[in-house]
């Protein structure tokens, strides 16, 4: 809370200070930001409306992480007919490019975002039947985990 007291002007020592703490947390991160907001409660000041808030970027300190996991494949084009009376299946990997697995085990959670085609609802396109992926201490490049993926058919 900043406080100005009886008698400061815009000519004399108008300004208040206060200190942001910004936490470092040792996990690489991507950029991240914050909004500071000017509010009074009092009738008796009007806060400029160019200099209500401002926005304050965070720069993160710590170092790209020696293991990098990443799709080994994409962009499959399957036919949503069934074939021999089960659903079409893709498999979908992520493979370690860099480093290794220490200290303990990573999972990753397999998701799909965007498109037209739907995983819910009356007229699903299609579903993944394993949403997270665990990589175990030891394994290392090239070391693969997979998910599957059933394109389904939907009557439609």
């Amino acid at each position: 809370k900043l406080t100005f007291t009886s008698g400061q002007s815009s000519t004399g020592d108008n300004t208040q200070c206060f200190d942001i703490g910004i936490s470092d947390d040792k996990i690489y991160e991507d950029p991240e930001i914050f909004n500071i907001k000017l509010s009074s409660d009092t009738t008796t000041v009007s806060i400029a409306s160019a200099s209500t808030s401002a926005t304050v970027n965070i720069k993160d300190d710590d170092s790209v992480p020696g293991l990098q996991i990443g799709l080994t494949a994409a962009g499959n084009t399957l036919e949503e007919h069934l074939r021999h009376g089960a659903a079409e299946k893709v498999s979908l990997c992520a493979q370690i490019l860099n480093g290794t697995v220490e200290l303990t085990d990573i999972d990753i959670s397999v998701y799909a975002t965007g498109g037209t085609a739907t995983r819910a609802g009356e007229y699903k396109d299609y579903s993944l039947i394993n949403d997270t992926l665990t990589f175990t201490v030891g394994q290392t490049v090239g070391d693969e985990q997979c998910s599957q993926l059933l394109i389904l058919d939907d009557d439609f």
